[in-house]
């Protein structure tokens, strides 16, 4: 079966990142894990989520907190493996990117995200 993906758009601007959707829970709880590392043009969207952890990862990444909305709640650049991170009470789900992306990109709190079939 072809992984369905997104792509990703910002407060209505395109970008070349893939969204790889992990919507179910086996999907949600694998994620990252297992990867040497998360190619630069693609994300993970992981929903319901509102806290992420990165044990027995081996590289840092960026987590975007959106709400229902898919507004950025919360921003975490540069999460280092073997951490946890907290949302917002309002983070619905969560999108991870390889470090530096999100700041390579400009993402701020408030921004809106569209999942974009391709």
């Amino acid at each position: 079966m072809k992984n369905k993906h997104y792509n990703l758009n910002i407060n209505g601007i395109a970008t070349s990142i893939t969204v790889l959707p992990a919507h179910h829970w086996p999907a949600r709880l694998k994620g990252l894990l297992g990867t040497l590392s998360l190619d630069k043009n693609s994300s993970l969207w992981l929903k319901p989520c509102n806290s992420i952890h990165t044990m027995g990862m081996l590289y840092s990444i960026d987590v975007l907190f959106l709400d229902d909305k898919n507004t950025v709640k919360k921003i975490a650049k540069n999460v280092k493996p073997f951490r946890f991170c907290w949302g917002s009470k309002y983070a619905s789900s969560v999108v991870e990117f390889s470090a530096g992306t999100v700041k390579k990109i400009g993402i701020n709190p408030g921004d809106i995200l569209d999942f974009e079939s391709p």
